[in-house]
């Protein structure tokens, strides 16, 4: 798999666990998003943590489709753990 490939589908798999939390938060109420949505701030974050995702993606250098677009959705697991991990190293 080429990359770009890989790199976009990280980034879609990030994109695809932000529009899945963003369906489970109208579950308690519905058609009400939260305050946050509404922000600015967290669109750009979230669009660099998609970026992000889809470089992880590409530089894992996955065989298969699936696993780059599962390292996308894991991305933000995959960021708050990093510097534990360093730690370790």
């Amino acid at each position: 798999m080429s990359p770009f490939i890989a790199f976009l589908l990280g980034f879609f798999g990030s994109v695809a666990a932000d529009v899945v939390s963003a369906v489970c938060s109208l579950q308690p109420a519905p058609h009400r998003l939260s305050r946050l949505y509404s922000k600015g701030a967290f669109y750009v974050t979230h669009l660099l943590l998609a970026v992000v995702a889809g470089i992880l993606a590409a530089a894992y250098q996955p065989e298969k489709p699936l696993m780059a677009f599962g390292i996308g959705a894991a991305a933000p697991i995959i960021v708050q753990r990093f510097p534990k991990f360093l730690k370790l190293v």
